[in-house]
């Protein structure tokens, strides 16, 4: 399954219904990617990923 945030400057939006779906099915995310690199979007990028990345048990 793939979904891809739409909007960087309204990930939270977005964010918050991919972990409702992840949680929903029991699905663990598993990466995010950025397709450009240009700084600001790799950063937003960053920052949209901090809240949906997958939790690792130490």
């Amino acid at each position: 399954m793939c979904e891809h945030l739409l909007v960087l400057d309204n990930w939270q939006v977005q964010a918050a219904e991919i972990l409702g779906l992840s949680k929903q099915y029991k699905l663990e995310l598993l990466f995010m990617e950025a397709t450009k690199l240009e700084l600001p979007r790799i950063e937003k990028a960053f920052a949209a990923a901090r809240p949906v990345r997958p939790r690792r048990n130490p």
